[in-house]
């Protein structure tokens, strides 16, 4: 089996960028200001929010990029199947739940979570946007295992749906 370059590349690249999402919440924590008299004024005092993002990703990470990273069969038409690249783009390509909160900061502190957030978006968007046959794409993930890849995208689409709207309610 040969492997070209560019595949490792997007590899690294899509892991990259899926990694960088909840170090970006330790980076804007860090440029946070917290008031000298006051050592647990911040948006996330003790840190939880950073470990939590940490955990959950490291949970999600094999299934996310399981999805991305598939091979298009040869045999699929290059077509851009429309509603489930939006299903994968609300679900994957949004922010992650625990990023969310750091979003609440001013913009000189919480520009790493914008910043790691769109990036992330275009990598999902690029991989989604990838068609041919034989390319790492979303799709290879459908193509070959819709019952799997729906049943992942449906479930993480829901919990974030669901922890979105207690965290609003």
């Amino acid at each position: 089996m040969k492997i070209r370059l560019s595949t490792i590349v997007i590899w690294l690249l899509t892991v990259a960028a899926y990694l960088s999402r909840p170090w970006s919440c330790m980076a804007a924590l860090q440029l946070e200001v917290r008031p000298p008299e006051d050592h647990y004024h911040s948006v996330d005092p003790h840190g939880f929010g950073v470990l939590g993002a940490m955990v959950i990703a490291l949970a999600m990470m094999g299934p996310v990029l399981w999805v991305l990273l598939q091979r298009r069969p040869a045999d699929i038409a290059s077509r851009i199947p429309v509603g489930r690249m939006v299903m994968v783009m609300l679900a994957i390509a949004t922010p992650m739940l625990l990023q969310i909160t750091y979003l609440n900061m001013p913009l000189e502190w919480c520009w790493p979570v914008i910043a790691t957030s769109v990036i992330w978006a275009v990598v999902v968007l690029m991989m989604c946007l990838r068609t041919a046959a034989g390319s790492l794409s979303v799709h290879g993930a459908f193509d070959r295992y819709p019952r799997a890849a729906w049943t992942l995208v449906t479930a993480i689409g829901l919990s974030k749906a669901a922890i979105f709207m207690l965290a609003i309610a």
